[in-house]
């Protein structure tokens, strides 16, 4: 069945990470009776806009990752890749399986991501091309040489950035392009497209939509019901 406007989106999760900082894949760390990653997966799977979701995980669990989909019965297409050395690498090899359309990148361990906030990421992009989701900052913050501060940052206008992060697929792939050709590593998809001259528009996001870094935030999560501060 050909496919119109409303089935236009991928969902590339990109779960190839080290969690270093947390001591462990935390991408398949057990929160709620799931591996984490299923908590990033379940929003896109709800989302009738999405019609794919491509898994990007380290090698050695690409046979892991097709049995996890099989066992839980996910209801869109999913394509598993392995990712890469760096979080940009692993990203490309995502886009590697998507041609068309529009994208939503996302961190497979931002387990709080919601329906609501992917079907308007879908509606913003369509417009923008290119949107983010963050939050201002609101506490100061202190530029650090070794543990000397050297100075306070003006917070006024700076954000924290999450996911998913939208975009329009044959504007990033060249963005993606041309940071390859000039040598470039970053570690946020709308730092690679804002290198390339193209605008990025943020919008709001909500607080609950954070990133799991460190493990206790599992369990402050465990025994509060609700998201920690990142420390």
């Amino acid at each position: 069945m050909k496919r119109g406007r409303s089935q236009d989106v991928t969902a590339v999760i990109v779960a190839a990470g080290r969690g270093r900082r947390f001591g462990g894949l935390k991408q398949f760390a057990m929160f709620r009776g799931k591996p984490l990653i299923y908590h990033s997966i379940r929003a896109f799977q709800g989302v009738s806009d999405i019609h794919r979701i491509v898994l990007v995980v380290p090698a050695e669990r690409l046979n892991w990752a097709g049995a996890f989909v099989l066992k839980n019965r996910i209801s869109k297409p999913v394509d598993v890749v392995a990712g890469g050395r760096l979080r940009q690498e692993s990203v490309q090899c995502g886009l590697n399986l998507v041609d068309r359309g529009y994208v939503a990148i996302h961190d497979g361990v931002r387990p709080f991501v919601s329906l609501a906030l992917v079907r308007q990421g879908i509606r913003l992009v369509r417009k923008y091309k290119a949107v983010v989701f963050g939050r201002p900052v609101t506490e100061t913050v202190r530029r650090v040489a070794g543990r000397r501060s050297v100075g306070t940052v003006n917070k006024a206008g700076l954000y924290t950035t999450q996911t998913p992060q939208f975009f329009e697929v044959t504007m990033l792939k060249k963005a993606f392009r041309a940071a390859l050709r000039k040598g470039r590593e970053f570690t946020d998809d709308a730092a690679v497209v804002e290198d390339s001259g193209i605008p990025v528009y943020l919008f709001s996001g909500p607080e609950e939509n954070q990133k799991i870094t460190y493990r206790h935030q599992l369990r402050s999560i465990d025994k509060t019901g609700k998201p920690g501060k990142l420390e």
